[in-house]
């Protein structure tokens, strides 16, 4: 089990900007062992899981290669807070 601490620079923003637009979410980047850093839900009730990377250069680590193949849920990666509004529109019922 590996356990991760650090953030990107653009989580804080990622996070507060879905948070803007009514989204509810919780910051997960803690819990380690690859799951993503987000765990976001529309008021709708429509959850989803957002890893956030700083750049499109960046990659995913061993542990959150294995969580998002093994998790039978999509889970998305976003670098920017405009990726991340875009998502929130875009996903959902």
């Amino acid at each position: 089990m590996t356990y991760s601490r650090r953030t990107d620079g653009n989580h804080a923003d990622i996070r507060d900007a879905l948070r803007q637009v009514g989204a509810w979410v919780s910051d997960t980047h803690n819990i380690g062992d690859g799951f993503p850093d987000l765990v976001v839900a529309k008021p709708n009730g429509y959850l989803f899981m957002v890893e956030v990377k700083a750049s499109r250069s960046s990659k995913l680590t061993e542990d959150e290669r294995k969580f998002a193949t093994e998790c039978p849920a999509h889970v998305h990666i976003v670098y920017s807070v405009e990726d991340a509004l875009s998502l929130y529109q875009t996903l959902g019922w």
